[in-house]
């Protein structure tokens, strides 16, 4: 009898003790507050852009919406285009560890990747929603990985933070209505574009969208297309150029490139990768809609400054885009990946455009 009480006491000693043990360790709420204390993740990034511009804004609206998101257990310290590592070396920088994030858009590598291109924008074809389905849906998104993977370069491609809708043609220092008054002038663009202008006669540059203004107004430009009408109001063309044109045909959309050091990516929790995935889907579905609205008013406010809007015949925008496809198909014969990735999104368009033309009622 002595024997079983002092046991039973034995035991609920160690009870006690086993209990004392897990309130010191653990505190009153459990793991999820030791959880909560754990140093926070942080992640150095950078847009190509300036801290004044829309597409700034939209990536540092995404890191904001992740520290909340996540509790502050992951932090995204953004950064300015050109402040860490110089425009358009941010995805070899993102690669090597340098940075773990950016925010840029596609086009500008194309020296490197020529494919780069039909993920930054698209000629004469997909809209916004368009562009956006054949990356979640279409298999673009792998596609853009495949085109990282086949050089080797350490990063994961995110959801598009941003897809831009339709830009201008253009800005320009005097008037255009046919193709020959493309013939000789200095033209900032980037992409295939800049090809059929050099086939018009023009002779074109690849300039980042800080040195733009000063561009023209020394005349080292004497026209330019840079983004939508929004985008351009924040960097004040339609000071130098009073001239805009439509429809912009050779960029009709575009998804934002949105890159993360794989070794990084590959570190993080499940738990905030689905975070990091559900702010981007948010910050993308937040700037399309609101730069829509935004690039019409910017329109109404060109004009009050007596900027005259050109619109070119539909036969001019016809001869645009089969010197665009002529482009695209030479493109594609030299280079397989190119290839396929054009023919998934043709395909995926053709589809899309039937349908849709079935819905048309206008």
């Amino acid at each position: 009898m002595c024997i079983r009480k002092k046991s039973l006491q034995l035991c609920v000693f160690a009870v006690v003790i086993v209990f004392a043990l897990g309130v010191g360790f653990l505190g009153t709420n459990g793991p999820t507050e030791a959880a909560a204390k754990q140093k926070p993740i942080k992640w150095i990034a950078t847009s190509v852009y300036g801290s004044g511009l829309q597409f700034y804004k939209a990536a540092a609206y995404f890191a904001k919406k992740v520290k909340v998101m996540s509790n502050g257990r992951l932090i995204i310290q953004m950064n300015t285009g050109g402040s860490i590592v110089p425009p358009f070396s941010e995805q070899e920088a993102v690669s090597k560890g340098s940075l773990d994030m950016s925010f840029s858009t596609s086009m500008y590598i194309k020296g490197k990747f020529p494919a780069a291109v039909l993920f930054g924008a698209s000629f004469g074809a997909f809209d916004q929603l368009e562009f956006l389905a054949w990356c979640e849906t279409g298999g673009g998104y792998n596609l853009w990985q495949e085109m990282y993977d086949r050089k080797g370069y350490n990063v994961k491609v995110l959801p598009t933070y941003a897809v831009y809708g339709q830009e201008s043609l253009g800005w320009f220092r005097k008037p255009i209505k046919t193709l020959a008054d493309f013939k000789g002038l200095k033209y900032r663009t980037v992409g295939e574009w800049g090809e059929v202008l050099t086939r018009l006669g023009a002779s074109v540059m690849t300039l980042p969208s800080g040195e733009l203004y000063t561009a023209l107004e020394r005349g080292v430009l004497d026209a330019t297309e840079m983004s939508v009408p929004s985008f351009d109001k924040g960097l004040g063309l339609y000071e130098i150029c009073k001239y805009l044109v439509f429809p912009g045909v050779h960029q009709t959309s575009g998804p934002f490139e949105t890159l993360v050091n794989k070794d990084k990516w590959n570190k993080l929790p499940d738990d905030l990768k689905d975070v990091v995935k559900a702010a981007l889907k948010e910050t993308a579905l937040k700037s399309m809609t609101e730069w829509t609205v935004q690039d019409a008013a910017a329109v109404e406010f060109f004009k009050s400054k007596g900027v005259k809007i050109i619109t070119l015949s539909p036969d001019v925008v016809a001869e645009i885009k089969r010197l665009g496809k002529i482009v695209f198909d030479e493109h594609a014969k030299k280079d397989p990946f190119y290839a396929k990735v054009l023919n998934s999104q043709r395909e995926f368009h053709k589809k899309w455009q039937a349908y849709k033309k079935l819905q048309s009622f206008q």
